[in-house]
Order: C-alpha cells, then sequence, then structure tokens
C-alpha cells in the first residue's frame, strides 16, 4: 500500500506520535520496501548493478543492527544521514529495486551477528578504523587502504575560510570563542584523519573532536576530517582527501571496483574484511 504525507508518498502505514509536546511521524514499512528507499537516494541509480547490490546488503545490515538495538523503540533508523538517507517511495527506480530484491535476506555478519556496516562517499586513498570515529562498540570495522577511491570527486579538496566564518560556525555549535589565531591537528588515527583538533582563540584554546569540529563548519564545507590546515595570509586553507566519516565501504570506490568486473561480494569482503555474508534468520 502506498500513503502520503505532504504530498510524498510512503509504503507501508504512517502512524503519528505526540513526542515530548511535539509530533512525530514514523513510518512502519517492511524492510526491503524500506531499502528500497534508501538505495536510490544514496547512490545514482544509473551506477553498476553490483555497486547496488553491495549497497543493499551493507544498508540491510546496518538497518537490522540498528532494529537489534532497540527491538521495541519507537523507530529504529531516521531518515536523514543520521542512519540512512531515505525517501520514502518517490523515485523508486527498478535497477535499485532490483539490486534490493536479488540480494533478499542477505546480511554481513561478524560471529554470526549483524552489525552497522558504515559507508561513506569517499574514503581518498584509505578507510578509517570505526573504534576511532564512532567509538569501542564498533571495532569491527577495520579501515582499509582504498586505492580504488583516489578518482572520486572530491578525492582532494581545498576549501578556505575566514577567522570569522570559524568563528561563527563554532558559536552555532555552542562554542563562544575569542577571534580565532590558528588552527591545529592534536591526535591524528592511524590513517591521518584528526580525531583532535585544537583552535587557539584570544580567550583561550578550545579543544574538539575532529568530526565535531567538520560538522560546526558545515559537512558540505569541511568534507572529511583527512585534512591539513595552513593560516594563509587573513583566512585558513584547509587541504583535505574524501568525503564522509570514512569509515567502511566508499561507494565511488565500489563503483570503481564493480566497473573493473569486481562482483558485489568481492566489494563487500574488501571494504569489510572480517565480515562474512550470511543470511536473515
Amino acid at each position: 500500500a502506498i500513503v502520503t504525507l505532504d504530498g510524498q508518498p510512503f509504503r507501508g502505514r504512517l502512524e503519528a506520535h505526540v513526542v515530548n509536546g511535539g509530533l512525530t511521524v514514523v513510518n512502519v514499512v517492511e524492510l526491503d520496501e524500506y531499502l528500497q528507499g534508501v538505495l536510490k537516494d544514496e547512490i545514482p541509480v544509473g551506477w553498476p548493478s553490483e555497486v547496488a547490490k553491495a549497497m543493499a546488503i551493507a544498508a540491510r545490515t546496518y538497518a537490522v543492527y540498528r532494529r537489534s538495538q532497540n527491538p521495541t523503540g519507537l523507530f529504529h533508523l531516521r531518515a536523514t544521514t543520521a542512519s540512512q538517507v531515505y525517501g520514502g517511495a518517490q523515485g523508486e527506480d527498478p535497477r535499485t529495486n532490483r539490486a534490493v530484491q536479488t540480494t533478499r535476506g542477505h546480511i554481513l555478519t561478524f560471529g554470526g551477528q549483524p552489525f552497522p556496516a558504515f559507508y561513506h562517499s569517499c574514503s581518498g586513498g584509505a578507510t578509517e578504523d570505526a573504534i576511532d570515529v564512532f567509538g569501542l562498540e564498533y571495532d569491527i570495522v577495520l579501515g582499509v587502504k582504498d586505492d580504488f577511491s583516489l578518482g572520486c570527486p572530491h578525492a582532494l579538496w581545498v576549501e578556505r575560510l575566514m577567522p570569522s566564518q570559524v568563528e561563527g560556525g563554532l558559536a552555532r555549535a555552542g562554542h563562544a570563542i575569542g577571534r580565532v589565531l590558528s588552527i591545529q591537528d592534536l591526535i591524528r588515527s592511524r590513517t591521518g584523519r584528526i580525531l583532535r583538533i585544537g583552535v587557539q582563540h584570544t580567550r583561550g584554546t578550545l579543544v574538539l573532536e575532529g568530526r565535531r569540529f567538520r560538522e560546526a563548519m558545515g559537512n558540505d564545507v569541511i568534507r572529511s576530517t583527512d585534512f591539513e590546515v595552513r593560516a594563509d595570509g587573513s583566512a585558513f586553507t584547509f587541504v583535505g582527501r574524501g568525503s564522509g566519516h570514512g569509515v567502511g565501504m566508499s561507494q565511488w570506490g565500489a563503483k570503481e571496483m564493480a566497473d573493473l568486473a569486481f562482483q558485489h561480494h568481492e566489494i563487500l569482503k574488501y571494504y569489510y574484511p572480517l565480515a562474512a555474508i550470511g543470511t536473515l534468520r
């Protein structure tokens, strides 16, 4: 069945719940119908079918894992990059739907259990250990060298920010600081991404997680935490690699692998080396 909300179609049914004085709308939908609404928003529908199959299995694994962590919750996933981008039934494409259907029931497992099979846009040359980005709970997703992502659109990027832009971004994130004097990386991961960054200003020094600094500046401005920063006259120049958090499968890397005739199970094995492909019980 198709239901609509503000003119947008969704499969399954919609439930409205009052939460903290506001209205929360939940789309209750069968797993693979949910995935059909994810794939067409997460990758271009014209990409090779082996990429779509790999994405379907990774996204299914992520969804099943999240559901297992809170089975009786009001909802299990958000419709944004906080979980997986999900746009309902609008724009579904037969090509990505076919990838969901042909991999039906297939998930990634570690020790027989699903895990959060993170993925991102482009690694820039190396994926990241999940433990360094998301914490101890996710130490089974290990970083790998990723030459397949060296040719993606944001494999290398440059962004120039004025001190006032840095100050404004940090202020919006709740960090009231003085005038920015310098920005320094304090701790990097084994693959080079910034784990801790220090912002020296006229009232002291602010120390942040690299990913929190990135969020404060805007994820579409500072595209990853794999960057160097230098004072450039009156501004700061950020020179970086890749796009996204860098954990798990690189979508652009997966496309390059598929273009080189790798199969979806080989793509998944490359980006999740400790995982096996299993079936839902």
